[in-house]
């Protein structure tokens, strides 16, 4: 896969495709678009290629457990992924999307 990676979040939905990253242990940069419903931008992983239905939110590297919030409010905005437990993920968002939004992630150079 190459990279920009581009991810779509279908109207009414409040997660988006899923995606592979070829280098997890990279960081990433995240492109969010304005959003329809004000929002925090969490990012889910999954053990498992293909598995949607066991993610589990990137919690924050401090210790704490809370869930890593790469933007909140309505954006557009960007945010650092600064590495990934598994290639495989998504996005959610806390509240549903009116209407179709794209995300992009970059590598970190």
């Amino acid at each position: 896969m190459s990279y920009p990676i581009h991810l779509t979040v279908a109207s009414g939905q409040a997660v988006s495709g899923a995606f592979t990253l070829p280098f997890p242990q990279q960081a990433h940069h995240v492109e969010v678009p304005s959003l329809s419903a004000v929002a925090d931008v969490r990012v889910q992983f999954t053990p498992t290629s293909g598995d949607v239905t066991t993610m589990w939110d990137l919690q924050t590297y401090d210790g704490v457990g809370l869930p890593f919030v790469g933007l909140s409010g309505a954006g557009p905005g960007r945010f650092i992924l600064p590495m990934a437990p598994t290639p495989w993920g998504r996005f959610s968002f806390t509240g549903s999307q009116s209407d179709i939004r794209s995300l992009a992630i970059w590598p970190v150079k």
